[in-house]
C-alpha cells in the first residue's frame, strides 16, 4: 500500500505541476480551468488525496522508526520453535497510534469537505 500510494502521489505531482502551469497563460486560461473543474467529484477527488497523503505519511513515518529500531524490539537468537520476537507490543502500540493520528487527520478532511467547500460553492 505504501508503493501504491507514492506512486499516486507521483502521478498526482505531474497533474499538479501541468495544472498550475495554466496560470502562466494569463488570468483567462486560469479562471475557464477554475470552472470546468468545480464539480463535487473534484472536491472529493481531493478529500480522498489527503487520505492518500496521511496514509503515506504516517506510515513512511512508521518506517522509518522501525529502521531506526525504535518501535521494534531487540534482536533475539532463533530458537525452535521461531517465533517474531521483534515485531512485539511497542510496534502494535505505534500503528495504533498512527492509525489515531490519520483518523483524526481523514476527519478533519471530511469536515473540510462537508462544511467548507458547500460554503465557498455558494460564494459564501
Amino acid at each position: 500500500m505504501h508503493r501504491l500510494s507514492g506512486i499516486v502521489l507521483v502521478g498526482y505531482l505531474f497533474v499538479h505541476v501541468y495544472t498550475t502551469s495554466i496560470r502562466l497563460g494569463g488570468p483567462a486560461p486560469w479562471n475557464s480551468f477554475l470552472l470546468t473543474i468545480e464539480n463535487p467529484l473534484i472536491y472529493a477527488g481531493e478529500w480522498l488525496l489527503v487520505a492518500v497523503v496521511a496514509f503515506h505519511g504516517l506510515n513512511g513515518i512508521r518506517l522509518i522508526l522501525a529502521e531506526l529500531g525504535v518501535s521494534i524490539g531487540q534482536p533475539q537468537r532463533p530458537i525452535y520453535p521461531y517465533k517474531p520476537k521483534s515485531l512485539g507490543k511497542k510496534q502494535r502500540y505505534f500503528i495504533l497510534l498512527l492509525m489515531i493520528v490519520g483518523g483524526i487527520l481523514l476527519i478533519g478532511a471530511a469536515l473540510e469537505y462537508l462544511i467548507f467547500v458547500p460554503l465557498a460553492m455558494q460564494g459564501g
